[in-house]
């Protein structure tokens, strides 16, 4: 470790005014902020793993991986800051390995969040552009997404051991005393920082992001996006999250950390708030929001009134069951059990008026009656079908056609029924 770690020179003389308790002050608020972080991110990832449905889906695979370094970053800071704060004699000051940990996961999480952001752009991207040219969009297959993800950790971690590896110009010395990340400490070291270390880990992302952004724009992908249109608003909110916390965290660690201590406490605190703001923002997806409604119900069933087993059923198979309605719907089975209902109460209604009611009148209004109850029936199932699929399917392109193309064929088949159910005998 650095003579800057030694006793006689703990403290910058820039820096006199951060003492031991704004210190703890600073390393407590991590630690509180970094604990929150965390706990969010472990509950998003363990709702989407948990989910089957939610978990197949190609965009929430790379969003999952996306979120994954954040919750990384700020279990590692929750412990070193704790540890700072509670017992500085065994924290980054004077510990050697604490330091290089402390390195190796932060700029970790600095370069793999910036690059599965990327990720999730192409992945975004291509959907727009399949739909706008109306090709078949085929979702990145397992083996591909494995290779992507990997390449991405991969280059990650080795940018993050940059910070330890010899004859790489970069410290993981404390930075203003507070936490260990890579900083320049020469002139060669500032220009390996900015021209090489800085846009390996963001700026090489982050420029693709916008490129792709601006191209979607200038082609006019959006504006034939349908169903796909929800998907790119929700990835351009994610976005807009993570360049409204990841720049002004770099511009105040590293630019504006001359100002004062608390400006670069600051910059930290905006990459933890970071990973609870892009957790957060995965629950206006809806099938994640779904799957997070299904854990929280897990988890407060022992602690309130059970629900009955038809309610669980209803919200657990909501879309099985009304597949199974649509099924027997166009089979005709629901047609002629409701056509059947309308007659006998048609019987009933025509036996109270007397003798004085014909026949024919009696089979026409039946006729009536079981049309109009068959065509309600119909439209509130293809209805509840396809409110299910996009409540299960963010991506939805291929569910959506699916389900047109059922409801259509259920429409075909009870348009044929009705007037074979409904002309029988009155």
């Amino acid at each position: 470790m650095s003579d800057s770690m030694d006793g006689d020179t703990l403290h910058d003389p820039e820096y006199e005014e951060t003492g031991p308790k704004a210190l703890h002050a600073m390393w407590t608020g991590w630690a509180i902020a970094s604990g929150a972080a965390s706990i969010t991110c472990f509950f998003i990832l363990y709702a989407i793993a948990r989910s089957r449905t939610t978990s197949r889906n190609a965009f929430n695979v790379f969003l999952w991986f996306l979120i994954f370094p954040d919750f990384i970053f700020s279990l590692g800071c929750l412990f070193t800051c704790t540890v700072n704060a509670a017992a500085p004699g065994l924290g980054i000051l004077h510990v050697d390995w604490m330091c290089t940990f402390q390195a190796v996961y932060a700029i970790f999480g600095f370069t793999a969040s910036p690059w599965m952001n990327a990720l999730l752009g192409r992945e975004v991207y291509r959907l727009l552009y399949a739909n706008k040219w109306a090709l078949v969009y085929s979702p990145t297959s397992p083996v591909m997404q494995f290779v992507l993800i990997s390449c991405v950790y991969t280059w990650s971690f080795f940018v993050a051991l940059w910070t330890v590896t010899p004859g790489v110009p970069l410290s993981p010395s404390p930075y203003r005393e507070m936490a260990c990340i890579a900083s320049a400490y020469d002139v060669p070291s500032t220009v390996f920082f900015w021209l090489v270390f800085v846009p390996s880990f963001l700026l090489i992302p982050l420029i693709y992001m916008v490129v792709i952004t601006a191209l979607a724009f200038c082609h006019g992908l959006l504006k034939r996006a349908s169903q796909a249109r929800s998907l790119a608003l929700f990835y351009s909110r994610i976005l807009v999250v993570f360049v409204a916390f990841w720049l002004p965290a770099v511009f105040l660690i590293y630019l504006l950390d001359d100002l004062s201590p608390w400006t670069v406490w600051a910059g930290g605190m905006l990459t933890h708030i970071q990973g609870v703001a892009s957790a957060l923002m995965c629950l206006s997806k809806p099938d994640i929001a779904q799957a997070v409604s299904w854990l929280c119900r897990s988890v407060t069933r022992p602690f309130c009134c059970r629900c009955s087993s038809v309610d669980r059923d209803t919200v657990r198979f909501g879309v099985k069951r009304n597949e199974l309605a649509l099924t027997q719907l166009s089979s005709g089975g629901y047609h002629t059990s409701n056509m059947s209902s309308s007659v006998q109460s048609c019987r009933g209604v025509g036996g109270s008026t007397g003798a004085s009611a014909t026949t024919g009148g009696k089979a026409e209004d039946a006729k009536t009656r079981a049309a109009l109850l068959s065509s309600r029936r119909l439209a509130s199932v293809r209805s509840s079908v396809r409110a299910s699929e996009r409540s299960v399917s963010a991506l939805g392109i291929a569910e959506y056609a699916e389900a047109d193309a059922a409801a259509d064929a259920a429409e075909e088949a009870a348009a044929a029924a009705a007037p074979d159910a409904a002309g029988g005998p009155p």
